[in-house]
C-alpha cells in the first residue's frame, strides 16, 4: 500500500513461547495472545491494548484492525527519510 517510498520491514524477534489459542484444533497455553477475532482462547480487550501500546480504545473491532503505535512510528519515519532524508 506504498508508493513512491519503501519501508524496510523491521527484524522479527522469534517467540519465546507459544502463542494462546486453538490451532488446528489442539489448544496451546502461552504467554502470547492473538489480536484478531473472540473466543477460542484469543485475547481479551484488556490484552489486545496492553500487547500493542493502545489506550484509546475498548472496541474490539477497532483492536484487531488497529496499527500499532511503535509500527506507526516506524512507516513515519521509513517516509521522513525517504522525503526530508531525515536519519530513521
Amino acid at each position: 500500500e506504498l508508493s513512491g517510498w519503501r519501508a524496510v520491514q523491521p527484524a522479527h524477534r522469534p517467540h519465546r513461547g507459544r502463542v494462546r489459542g486453538w490451532r488446528h484444533g489442539r489448544y496451546f497455553d502461552g504467554p502470547y495472545v492473538a489480536a484478531y477475532g473472540a473466543g477460542g482462547g484469543k485475547a481479551s480487550v484488556a490484552e489486545m491494548r496492553d500487547a500493542m501500546g493502545i489506550d484509546w480504545t475498548d472496541v474490539r473491532e477497532e483492536l484487531t484492525e488497529a496499527i500499532p503505535p511503535a509500527y506507526t512510528l516506524h512507516l513515519g519515519r521509513a517516509f521522513l527519510a525517504s522525503r526530508m532524508g531525515v536519519a530513521a
